[in-house]
């Protein structure tokens, strides 16, 4: 497992990622570039708990889902990886 802060443009290494490998990340743009560059990946959104209920992040949610990026509360990645 390799770890990313968020000072670093994570679409500079997107490229280099192994095509099965698995991306976790914040609702971002970012997951829409993994999604785009890594179609084989497995992408896994964590979803905060300040988004729920906002007309706008309903959208947002569910362009994920149109993605298949689903959206996962932080006390499931662990199972989602595992």
């Amino acid at each position: 497992m390799t770890h990313i802060n968020n000072t670093t443009g994570t679409e500079v290494f997107t490229p280099l990622l192994n095509d099965q490998c698995t991306v976790v990340g914040d609702i971002s743009s970012t997951m829409f570039t993994t999604r785009w560059l890594k179609p084989k990946a497995k992408i896994l959104a964590v979803e905060l708990p300040a988004l729920q209920g906002n007309a706008l992040n309903i959208e947002l949610i569910k362009l994920f889902e149109n993605l298949d990026i689903p959206l996962v509360q932080h006390a499931e990645i662990a199972q989602r990886l595992g």
